[in-house]
């Protein structure tokens, strides 16, 4: 099985979430002025999220046998993620500065990105073969 699209995809998708994570910590304060007066401890709780989500990827991505639930799951919040910054734009864009609106948007792609190159690595993935049940007869 070639797991190093869906391997790769995903630790891309971990460094990606780290770097995103590190930065809302190192510049917690000029991301709230940017984002109109944000909470520091909202933006902080993001950015410990977007990290522990990065340890989780990282620990499906090095498995020896890729769990594909997994996979799809994480694929599925990352689809959740950018239906959500497309909502956030929509609902909020009179409350966010241009620059915020560029940052969303911006994350958004590159999850995207993530998101659609893990579907290919998951559909590049051949399901294991089914066992057949042991049946016996006893009589």
């Amino acid at each position: 099985m070639n797991t190093t699209l869906l391997k790769y995809s995903l630790l891309a998708n971990a460094t990606f979430s780290i770097t995103c994570g590190i930065v809302i910590f190192a510049y917690t304060n000029a991301l709230s002025k940017v984002f109109n007066g944000f909470d520091n401890l909202y933006l902080q709780i993001l950015g410990a999220g977007l990290i522990l989500f990065a340890a989780q990827l990282i620990w499906v991505a090095l498995q020896k046998t890729i769990n594909l639930k997994m996979a799809r799951d994480i694929t599925r919040l990352d689809w959740a993620w950018v239906a959500g910054s497309v909502l956030l734009i929509l609902f909020m864009q009179n409350s966010l500065s241009l620059i915020a609106i560029d940052l969303i948007a911006a994350t958004a792609l590159v999850v995207a990105l993530c998101a659609i190159f893990q579907t290919r690595g998951i559909k590049q993935q051949k399901p294991m073969p089914q066992q057949p049940k042991d049946v016996s007869f006893s009589g």
